[in-house]
Order: C-alpha cells, then structure tokens, then sequence
C-alpha cells in the first residue's frame, strides 16, 4: 500500500520535472540549448528573427549577423542589470552584451557574452569586463558580507540574461502552438 501511494505521487511529478535551459555565470557562462518540438530549422529561424523584430526597440542597429536558417548574432544593451555597493555609494552598472543564436532543425543553441559595463548613472564606461570584474570582486572581497554581494550580483546578472531566453522560448512555443484565433 504504501509503495502504490509512493507511485500515485511521483508519477504526476515526471512530468513537470523539464525546466528551460539557462545561463550560469559562474565560473565561465556555458552554451544552453532549447529544444521546440516539431518545428523545422527555417520556422525556428524565421521565428527566432521574428522575436529579435518584437523584442529590441532598434533591431537592425542590434542584429550582427543574420546567416539564413543558421545564425543569429544580436549585440544588445541592458540597464540596470546589477548593482554593486562601494563605501556605502550603490552603483548600478549596464551591460553590453553578444547574444549569439545558432539555428537546427526543432532546437537552438544560444551563447552570451557581456562585453562592456557602464555605470548607470553616468554612462560612463568601466576598464573591466565580466571575467576580471568578478574575479577581482572574488579576490578582494574575503568576508561573509562580501561574499553576499557578490552572490547577489551574479543572481541579478544571470537573471537578466535568462530573461532573455525564458523570452525568446515563450515567444517560440507560443508561435508553435497552430490556433488560430480568427480575431
């Protein structure tokens, strides 16, 4: 009796166990891949163009490359995306970043890179990039509080990043799913 009540529970849980892929920033960010069901290479591709026209306010000035039915390249620019406090003044810095997308048959395979910082307020740029900054935030910073900022940070970034491919996923189900709602 007691294993069939086991049974009843954890079947329903297989289901729902499949999370979307997505970036982890330490120690270096690691390629993810989203798999769509059922939709061909040119759909995913069109669709995955379609979401960069939906989702940047400038989408030719941030698309790099466009190789048909392949590669997607997007050169983006996020504000806000961490904030880091220093002698009791909290800095919020933005990130520009490489968004690459390459294109299979029912699935993609995304990479991001932050390329520069800027300091929010005054836009002015920053002399680190994601590797050194985070290292020497690592290397500096050896307390309990410290380590809690940091971790912080990185939880912010990450988030940030995974937005994008929790947004670019939704926006690939949702033009899979064929209803029509004749409006």
């Amino acid at each position: 009796m007691k294993h069939l009540l086991l049974l009843l529970f954890c079947v329903p849980l297989i289901g729902f166990g499949q999370e979307t892929p997505k970036f982890n920033f330490t120690p270096q960010i690691e390629k993810i891949v989203l798999e769509i069901d059922s939709m061909s290479q040119q759909d995913v591709y069109t669709k995955t163009l379609n979401w960069v026209q939906t989702t940047y306010a400038n989408p030719r000035e941030v698309l790099k490359a466009d190789i048909p039915n392949e590669l997607i390249r997007i050169n983006g620019y996020a504000k806000n995306v961490f904030g880091w406090e220093t002698f009791g003044v909290m800095y919020y810095y933005d990130v520009k970043y490489t968004l690459e997308i390459e294109v299979k048959e029912s699935r993609i395979r995304l990479s991001y890179w932050p390329n520069e910082f800027y300091v929010a307020s005054s836009a002015q740029k920053c002399n680190f990039g994601y590797e050194i900054f985070f290292a020497e935030q690592k290397a500096n910073n050896k307390g309990r509080k410290a380590k809690e900022k940091l971790d912080k940070a990185l939880i912010d970034f990450e988030s940030n990043a995974n937005n994008l491919v929790y947004n670019l996923y939704d926006y690939l189900l949702k033009s899979n799913d064929n209803t029509d709602d004749d409006w």
